[in-house]
């Protein structure tokens, strides 16, 4: 009886430590592997900026603004690599100490987000779902937006809005699973704790103007 107990008590953990791992390595928006063109429409006041590329396999997103540079995000691994001149240079860091998120569709594993249908519009050539959405972090902190859900791109949000932030368009979208290649960092990548600040140079104190006579 104690030892169908214990077996009983070990299956449970099994199946909690299960349901934890999948929790983790799930995308809040759900979104199938995709590739995408994000373009980021802001009022004329503020200065815009250009088209994103952003590749997403599993929750593993690689997002690249200007060409030979790009971002690699490994959200479950708690790591961020920043890549420029191709690789050629590479920083890793901790996603808490990133820089700030590319894309709306980047978000940690922790995030809860819920919907609420409120119509149905097409959008950038997209039969779309209308949705309210609210993305909660774990602190409590809570930003709403409006979605537009292709319904022919299994829900693929084709555009964003959010209240006191750029709207977001998406173009090109192929939901396959991206080159497994685009999402290996350089095999030397130093963590940001080990990169050591460079020293500007010392000048030489300029000499004191001599005393008047």
């Amino acid at each position: 009886m104690q030892s169908s107990r214990l077996t009983a008590a070990v299956m449970l953990l099994v199946v909690l430590a299960l349901l934890t791992t999948t929790a983790h390595a799930q995308d809040p928006w759900g979104l199938p592997d995709f590739s995408a063109t994000q373009i980021s429409q802001s009022p004329a006041s503020v200065p815009q900026m250009g088209p994103l590329k952003i590749y997403k396999s599993g929750v593993r997103y690689r997002t690249e603004r200007d060409p030979g540079q790009a971002v690699i995000w490994f959200p479950a691994e708690d790591k961020v690599y920043t890549m420029r001149q191709n690789g050629a240079t590479c920083m890793q860091l901790p996603l808490k100490e990133a820089p700030m998120m590319s894309s709306p569709l980047q978000q940690p594993p922790d995030v809860k987000i819920t919907r609420k249908t409120v119509g149905n519009e097409e959008m950038e050539g997209h039969p779309c779902t209308v949705e309210e959405v609210t993305l909660t972090s774990p602190n409590g902190e809570s930003m709403q937006a409006k979605v537009w859900a292709a319904t022919d791109l299994k829900g693929f949000p084709v555009k964003i809005e959010a209240l006191g932030a750029p709207t977001f368009v998406f173009h090109d979208i192929k939901l396959e699973t991206p080159d497994a290649a685009l999402f290996q960092p350089p095999s030397k990548c130093p963590a940001l704790e080990k990169i050591k600040p460079k020293l500007l140079p010392q000048h030489p104190p300029k000499p004191s103007p001599p005393a008047d006579k």
